[in-house]
């Protein structure tokens, strides 16, 4: 909490970033680079993946907000969805003026619980972040924004949905969790050849 709050009052930041440990001994975020700069949402979430070569976390304990700046935008979860800190996160990024990240575990992640949905893989769990995807699609559309990484990072969650169906062998109706709409918004994504030939492999039916 000293943490948190000396980071507060040092930056006046709308968004605050921190790290984690994971089970009590390792590091949650590993090698996580951060500049001191305060910056937009935008250009933290690409300079982010610059650094380190991965996008921030969506996960949002590992962040503080302030409430006025929650309140402006109306930023809430999504009651009764799945994976509904994507969407959020997402959004965040996308509006905050002002965002920065320290290196400095705030808390003790207890991952793979028994009850948790990340270890209880559902169908709904491939549904919901199909849908937080189309939903980000619509609103950036509807906002006329358009930024590569920003799809890149939906390209991955469509990229994880389809492995997840064939590690848990669902036979899911393909129009559910990755129908026409889905491969479009996939392709907006995609950043090199690598990711080009697995988007085509993706149009294949994963069943």
């Amino acid at each position: 909490i000293t943490e948190i709050v000396q980071s507060i009052k040092m930056t006046d930041a709308e968004v605050i970033g921190f790290n984690a440990l994971a089970n009590g001994d390792t590091v949650y975020i590993p090698s996580f680079k951060v500049g001191d700069a305060v910056k937009t949402g935008i250009n933290f979430f690409v300079d982010f993946y610059k650094d380190n070569g991965f996008y921030p976390y969506v996960n949002v304990p590992v962040y503080v907000y302030r409430k006025s700046f929650l309140d402006c935008y109306n930023l809430t979860f999504k009651v009764g969805m799945y994976h509904e800190d994507i969407l959020f996160s997402m959004y965040v990024f996308f509006y905050t003026k002002s965002i920065c990240g320290y290196n400095i575990p705030i808390f003790n992640y207890r991952q793979h619980r028994d009850g948790s949905i990340c270890t209880n893989i559902k169908e709904k769990n491939l549904l919901d972040r199909s849908i937080v995807c189309r939903e980000l699609n619509t609103f950036f559309m509807k906002e006329n924004f358009f930024n590569r990484h920003f799809y890149n990072a939906m390209f991955y969650q469509y990229l994880f949905n389809l492995q997840l169906s064939v590690l848990n062998n669902f036979r899911i109706n393909e129009t559910d969790f990755f129908n026409k709409e889905d491969k479009g918004i996939m392709k907006k994504g995609i950043r090199s050849e690598y990711e080009y030939k697995l988007w085509l492999l993706s149009l294949f039916d994963t069943r």
